[in-house]
């Protein structure tokens, strides 16, 4: 089993690190080009809140390069 990963936040629930959190809609979900993976959000009194972050799958990385490649004129 994979260990959750921790996020520190600021009293308003904002990454530290100045990372913009995500939730994956539900098509991307149903396509399989993304998932809602869960975190733990650790505010500066100690406090640990459940919560998700959206991850993109290998299919979705897949899928984005080729977007990328069509874009730029040279499919690979």
């Amino acid at each position: 089993m994979t260990e959750v990963r921790k996020i520190m936040v600021d009293d308003s629930g904002r990454p530290l690190d100045g990372s913009e959190l995500f939730t994956a809609t539900r098509q991307a979900v149903k396509d399989g080009f993304m998932v809602n993976a869960p975190v733990i959000f650790c505010y500066p009194n100690g406090r640990e809140v459940r919560g998700h972050e959206a991850r993109m799958t290998q299919k979705g990385l897949r899928q984005a390069a080729m977007m990328m490649a069509r874009e730029n004129g040279s499919i690979q």
